[in-house]
C-alpha cells in the first residue's frame, strides 16, 4: 500500500545480474503493484536503476552513463522493459553505484540524480494537486484574467512608451 501511495519508487537492477530468475521476480512484483493499486496504470514516479555500473568494464560503464534508458532497455529487454513503461507513466532511467569506480574509495555515481528527479516529481505533483483543488470553472476564469492584465500591461506600456516619444519630440 506505501508503494501506491508514496512520493516515489526506487527499483534496483543489478548491472551483474540478468537472470531469467530476476526477470520473473519483477514480473511477480509489477503483478503485486497493480493489484495494490488497483489499476493496470501506478500514478507513482518510478527511478528505475540500474545499479552497480562500477563493476561493469569502462565501456559500458561509460555508455551506460552516457544513455541510462538505453542501458535499462537493454537489460530488461524489450519486452519487459515496455511493461514499466504501461505500468509506470511517470519514470526515468538512471546508471548509478554507491561506491564509484575506483577501488577502496567511495565516489557515488548517480545517486543524487535519483534523489533529486524524485524530489523534483514530488514537488510538481503537490502543485498538481493545489491547482486541481481549484473548482474547473475558477480555473478558466484564472486564464482568462492573467490574460486581461497582461493585456492591459502591454497596452499601458506601449502607451506609455508612445506618449513619451511623442512629448520628447514636440519638446525639441
Amino acid at each position: 500500500d506505501l508503494l501506491v501511495r508514496g512520493s516515489g519508487i526506487v527499483w534496483l537492477l543489478n548491472a551483474e545480474r540478468a537472470s531469467d530468475v530476476e526477470f520473473t521476480n519483477l514480473l511477480k512484483q509489477l503483478t503485486l503493484i497493480t493489484q495494490e493499486a488497483h489499476s493496470p496504470r501506478v500514478n507513482v514516479p518510478l527511478a528505475l536503476c540500474l545499479s552497480r555500473v562500477d563493476t561493469l568494464d569502462e565501456k559500458d560503464q561509460v555508455a551506460s552513463r552516457k544513455d541510462p534508458e538505453k542501458a535499462v532497455h537493454d537489460h530488461l529487454g524489450p519486452e519487459l522493459y515496455c511493461l514499466f513503461e504501461r505500468v509506470f507513466p511517470t519514470r526515468r532511467c538512471f546508471a548509478i553505484s554507491s561506491r564509484g569506480p575506483e577501488e577502496g574509495t567511495i565516489n557515488p555515481i548517480g545517486v543524487n540524480d535519483v534523489l533529486t528527479w524524485l524530489w523534483e516529481q514530488r514537488q510538481q505533483r503537490a502543485r498538481t494537486a493545489r491547482f486541481q483543488q481549484i473548482p474547473r470553472r475558477l480555473r478558466g476564469l484564472t486564464g482568462i484574467a492573467v490574460l486581461v492584465v497582461a493585456l492591459f500591461g502591454a497596452v499601458s506600456w506601449g502607451y506609455t512608451t508612445i506618449m513619451g516619444s511623442l512629448g520628447s519630440r514636440s519638446v525639441q
